[in-house]
């Protein structure tokens, strides 16, 4: 199962990369907060999400959920999660 672990800020990247080394995921955080092993955040955060949603099989956020809910409120995320 291909996973991706996302964050966007320092600590939230330090706990995803040891989530990303046990679930053997492919970790995704702010350049600024890119370690050798993973990749960066490029662009817009909704179109980064929109560019890998296919990609993966599951979509691991670690961000406060009032971030993450303000996020994807965008309609076509919102309508895929709806108990956000």
């Amino acid at each position: 199962m291909r996973i991706a672990i996302i964050a966007l800020t320092k600590n939230a990247s330090k706990l995803a990369n040891e989530i990303g080394q046990k679930l053997k995921g492919d970790v995704y955080v702010k350049e600024k907060y890119t370690i050798p092993e993973g990749y960066a955040i490029e662009g817009d955060f909704i179109d980064f999400v929109h560019k890998i949603f296919r990609k993966y099989q599951g979509l691991v956020f670690v961000m406060t959920l009032h971030l993450l809910k303000n996020l994807l409120q965008v309609s076509w995320l919102f309508y895929l999660f709806p108990l956000i």
